[in-house]
């Protein structure tokens, strides 16, 4: 049996990742790609304890903004800007923002905070409104 050759005019093949940046960028969206690129090293840049409470939501014009779970959390990351934008520096390289801005979200409700720990989420039942979830 003989190989089948491929046409002289196919493209090489390209990396999904590379391929998805590229559309990306190519339909003006570039914001979306920064924050899927930030999303994706995340936890490692910033580290799991800081990673919990805060989270990359937005991206717009070289501004990264990140949502925190409580006001502490908010002074904390303002006074680590500089580093944690150098390190995405370093993860992301000249597409990495420049500047980060913080926002206070909501606290993490007990379930959630249980999910983010390892907390198998279908062994908390169902709660009434304002009780806290109960385990099994």
């Amino acid at each position: 049996m003989r190989p089948v050759e491929e046409p002289a005019d196919t493209p090489a093949p390209v990396r999904i990742g590379a391929a998805v940046d590229h559309l990306l960028r190519a339909r003006g969206l570039e914001a979306t790609a920064v924050l899927a690129d930030v999303v994706g090293c995340w936890e490692a840049t910033v580290g799991r304890d800081v990673a919990t409470h805060v989270t990359p939501v937005v991206v717009r014009q070289s501004e990264l903004v990140v949502e925190v779970d409580e006001p502490a959390w908010a002074t904390q990351v303002q006074l680590l800007s500089s580093l944690l934008l150098a390190r995405l520096a370093d993860q992301l390289g000249p597409g990495a923002p420049h500047r980060l801005s913080v926002r206070v979200g909501r606290p993490r409700r007990p379930s959630e905070e249980a999910r983010g720990a390892g907390e198998n989420p279908s062994r908390i039942r169902p709660t009434m409104p304002g009780r806290p979830p109960t385990t099994r």
